[in-house]
């Protein structure tokens, strides 16, 4: 456990009811008079709950992980987890208790060495040997890593450099592995994602490319050499040496025999679907995680679904646990009543119980042989979307924050699909539904008028097709209805459609700017409803450049902001960059540098920001900057100075304190209102009070 984190959830409970008491005035009440010195800032928590992402190594419901999405168990019933958001490996032992096996949180380099001296990156595939061994795939490293029963970790195999080169393994070369498997010979498989690739270490530590990795991604059976995938993101192996493919990007569950063919064994081809029965009519919507017991009956971690599919040996598809389209929410229970938020990986073990690393909702999650899914480890977040006062509320999932025309905070909560409203006093109520595009953005202009963007992939469409994504935009009224807004023309002939909505922001003419994350521009609807593009080109593939109108690129563009003088101000999210377009159209990276990630403070380019998705300016013109990344939040002046407001590096998940002392979990929204500051988390809203 580290030290500077709280030393027990008893402490951390501690410290929120303090917090909460004097938020509600409690211990005085009544005006403190113009002699009491001022507060010292402070983070809060407003409404919803700390539960969910965080780390903290404790007993069973008291520790926290951030979004794991590896998963797997030694033969004494040690489970291991690739705790992914918080770049370390966990272990939890008799009586749930969960330790730190390895690296150091926060910290993603490429190091070797005993226990916390070792460091990871973004880790997703685990597997284990039957000597007790650890074999972890460093995904964002691009190396396969060992660990042995006493905690010394060294790379396997890969240089750290991304690349497609087979060899001996300490020159070998990967890209993007997610996934990795060990048969009883010792023989370590990979997935080898970004070269859409199975790769295998023997033991004598040579890398060979076995299937696949033919340059690009696609679907095709066959020959081993010939055969094609797309992402793999789960590998198991059976004890006759046949291993199992999880293909995200495809939908598909594969097999590569003992005989060098390739087949699909269960899933339709670029269809995605929750369609139960013969393994050749079933659909699978972004299959993450795979596990094989020894009779052969293939268990799939369904994450689109949010379900556990199993495919039995004679080829039938069956959803043993989860509630596929339900909401983004974690719930134990029965076969019939359990959810699952997120399901990334899983582990089978001799009992024949399902271990599931549950990422959506930063848990750890066991299915028993009769479906009866319970939590083994980690704090669960309440995001059932329940009304209420403060933490007694609770959201399906934060989206964005906007501050309503007579202060009241307004918050697009996608997992319930509706607007809620949380008031001065912390009541939290429910305004609108969206229907069924979950609201992914919310502006208010100068007079209290609210905007709400929304966004949505069509489920069950053919990915080859020319389906696309769904946006829409509304007005919201008084009365909570919310009116369609439809642009009517496109005078600059880039199109009137909407497409998807990450970001919303209202300017002084009433015109309505928003981002569209997906094609990677910045669009402009005027009050007589003419779409246009102001910045940027419209294109899947995203980029970084500067310049004016189309001659700009951005990389997942998020949330932006609009000052008085019509200048926008965006978080250019893949990029790592927060972006500036004059009311000109001239693009020009404000601060942070393109495509350097990290958490440095500084003038312009010599800051550095991880993820950031979120921005929000105050009347003297500073920028708040939502660094998602790195658990952060930002100040930028206008001068760009960039300075951290509150969080601790790589820390996620949320503690209440000072500016120093507190940590957040992943922000993702942000709104001004006075002295106060409004970040939102994924199932709660923070509030950084007298942030000057």
């Amino acid at each position: 456990m580290r030290e500077s984190l709280p030393r027990s959830p008893a402490r951390i409970a501690a410290v929120c009811i303090a917090l909460i008491v004097a938020a509600c005035g409690g211990g005085g009440g009544g005006s403190s008079g113009s002699s009491s010195p001022p507060s010292a800032p402070a983070v809060e928590l407003l409404a919803g709950t700390s539960g969910g992402p965080g780390y903290f190594d404790a007993q069973g419901p008291g520790a926290k992980f951030s979004y794991p999405q590896g998963i797997a168990l030694d033969f004494e019933g040690y489970v291991y987890v690739a705790d992914t958001g918080n770049r370390v490996i966990r272990k939890i032992g008799p009586q749930r208790m969960v330790a730190t096996l390895a690296g150091w949180p926060g910290d993603g380099r490429l190091l070797d060495g005993m226990g916390s001296a070792a460091r990871f990156g973004a880790s997703r595939g685990l597997a284990t040997d039957a000597q007790g061994n650890l074999y972890v795939a460093d995904t964002t490293n691009h190396v396969i890593r060992l660990i042995t029963p006493a905690g010394m970790v060294s790379t396997l195999a890969g240089t750290g450099v991304k690349g497609n080169a087979d060899g001996p393994a300490s020159s070998a070369t990967f890209s993007s592995p997610s996934a990795v498997a060990v048969d009883k010979l010792g023989n370590v498989y990979v997935g080898d994602t970004g070269n859409t690739a199975i790769r295998s270490i023997s033991r004598d530590g040579v890398v060979t490319t076995l299937a696949g990795g033919l340059g690009n991604g696609g679907h095709a059976d066959g020959p081993a050499a010939q055969a094609r995938f797309g992402a793999i993101m789960g590998l198991a192996v059976d004890d006759l040496g046949n291993l199992y493919i999880a293909d995200w990007s495809i939908q598909v569950i594969m097999k590569l025999g003992r005989d060098g063919m390739v087949s699909t064994i269960a899933g339709t081809p670029m269809v995605v679907g929750v369609a139960d029965g013969p393994a050749s009519t079933a659909t699978f919507y972004a299959p993450s995680g795979i596990a094989v017991d020894p009779a052969g009956n293939v268990y799939v971690a369904d994450k689109g679904n949010r379900a556990i599919r199993r495919i039995s040996a004679d080829g039938i598809v069956t959803t043993i646990a989860g509630k596929p389209n339900a909401s983004f929410c974690a719930v134990d229970g029965d076969r019939a009543s359990a959810q699952f938020a997120s399901p990334a990986a899983i582990a089978i073990s001799a009992s024949g119980a399902l271990y599931v690393a549950d990422d959506g909702a930063s848990l750890i999650r066991v299915v028993s042989p009769e479906g009866n899914v319970t939590t083994l480890a980690g704090t669960a977040a309440n995001c059932g979307g329940e009304d209420g006062v403060g933490m007694q509320a609770s959201f399906g999932s934060v989206a964005d924050l906007a501050i309503d025309g007579v202060g009241n905070l307004l918050v697009a909560d996608g997992g319930r699909r509706a607007i809620r409203k949380v008031t001065p006093s912390a009541q939290v109520s429910t305004l609108a539904q969206t229907g069924v595009l979950p609201p992914s953005a919310v502006a208010v202009d100068g007079s209290g008028q609210a905007y709400v963007g929304g966004y949505m992939f069509p489920a069950l469409c053919r990915l080859q097709s020319p389906c696309d994504w769904v946006g829409k935009m509304y007005r919201m009224g008084t009365d909570g209805q919310m009116q369609v807004i439809t642009p009517v023309s496109s005078s600059d002939g880039t199109g009137a459609e909407i497409k998807t909505i990450a970001g919303l922001a209202v300017g002084a003419g009433g015109d309505l700017y928003w981002t569209d994350f997906v094609y990677n521009i910045v669009r402009k609807l005027s009050p007589t409803l003419d779409a246009t593009t102001i910045a940027g080109v419209a294109a899947y593939a995203g980029g970084t450049a500067d310049g004016t109108g189309a001659s700009a690129r951005f990389s997942s563009p998020a949330k932006l902001a609009v000052d008085s003088g019509g200048n926008l101000y965006l978080a250019d999210s893949a990029n790592h960059t927060i972006r500036k377009i004059t009311s000109s159209g001239v693009v020009s990276t404000f601060a942070g540098a393109p495509g350097a990630s990290g958490a440095a403070d500084g003038v312009g380019a010599a800051a550095r920001f991880s993820n950031p998705t979120a921005v929000a300016l105050d009347n003297a013109g500073n920028l708040y900057v939502a660094d998602t990344g790195n658990c952060l939040v930002r100040k930028v002046t206008p001068a760009a100075m960039v300075t951290t407001l509150a969080g601790i590096p790589g820390r996620c998940g949320f503690t209440p304190g000072s500016l120093s002392m507190a940590t957040l979990d992943s922000p993702t929204s942000l709104a001004v209102k006075d002295n106060d500051l409004y970040v939102g988390m994924p199932y709660g809203i923070a509030v950084i009070r007298n942030r000057r």
